[in-house]
C-alpha cells in the first residue's frame, strides 16, 4: 500500500483554479451565455422556424383560450365570460385566462406582433424567466454566480418544467416559484414584512 509521503503538498485540481480566476462579470456571462445557448438550442425550431407549441392543452385549450380574451379585448369588451366552455364560464374571474396577468398584457396587448408570435413568445419568455429566477433565488442565499447558473439551468431545462410548455398556466407558475421561496425564507429568518407582502402578491 503505498501512501502519500508526508510533507508533500497536495495540487488542487486545475479546474477550481480557472473557477476562482474568473471575477464575477467573467462568472456572470459565462451564466448567461450558457442558458441562451440551451434556450436557442431546444427551442431552435419554435424561434427560428413559423412553429409554435401545439401540443396536448398547448394546442386545442390554451391557444384558443388566450385568443378569446385578446378577441374581446379587440373588440373594445372586458373579458368576462366564455361562452364555449361547460355552457359559459367565466372568463376574468378565471386565473387560467391571466386577463389581468401583466406579461400577458404586455405581450400580447402592447406588443405589435400576431396573436401567435405573442403565444409563442409568451411561453418561452416564461423558460427564461424559470431560469432567472432560480439563478436570483440560489444567488440570495450566498452560491457562486457558477452554482446558481447550474440551479438555473437544471431547473429551467429540467423536465418537470421545461415541459410544461404544453400546460402554459403550470410553466407561468413554475417562473414565479423561486422567487416565492426566496420570499418565504426571507420573511422567516429577518420577520420583514416586506417578503410578507411580496409572497402574498
Amino acid at each position: 500500500m503505498i501512501g502519500c509521503p508526508l510533507g508533500r503538498r497536495r495540487h488542487p485540481f486545475i479546474g477550481s483554479q480557472v473557477i476562482a480566476a474568473l471575477s464575477r462579470t467573467q462568472s456572470r456571462l459565462i451564466v448567461v451565455a450558457l442558458v441562451l445557448g440551451l434556450f436557442f438550442w431546444v427551442f431552435a425550431d419554435a424561434i427560428f422556424r413559423d412553429r409554435n407549441f401545439c401540443y396536448r392543452d398547448a394546442g386545442h385549450f390554451y391557444y384558443p383560450l388566450l385568443k378569446l380574451v385578446q378577441d374581446e379585448w379587440n373588440a373594445g369588451r372586458w373579458p368576462l365570460w366564455n361562452p364555449y366552455e361547460n355552457g359559459g364560464m367565466p372568463l376574468l374571474g378565471n386565473a387560467t385566462s391571466a386577463v389581468l396577468y401583466p406579461p400577458r398584457v404586455v405581450i400580447f396587448q402592447w406588443l405589435p406582433i400576431s396573436y401567435a408570435t405573442a403565444y409563442k413568445w409568451y411561453t418561452l419568455l416564461h423558460v427564461l424567466m424559470s431560469a432567472a429566477t432560480a439563478y436570483s433565488m440560489v444567488r440570495n442565499w450566498k452560491a457562486t454566480e457558477l452554482a446558481a447558473g447550474l440551479a438555473a439551468i437544471s431547473y429551467a431545462f429540467g423536465a418537470v418544467v421545461m415541459f410544461q410548455y404544453c400546460n402554459i398556466i403550470f410553466l407561468v407558475g413554475a417562473a414565479w416559484v423561486p422567487l416565492g421561496i426566496l420570499a418565504t425564507d426571507r420573511m422567516l429568518r429577518d420577520g420583514s414584512w416586506r417578503w410578507a407582502v411580496g409572497l402574498g402578491s
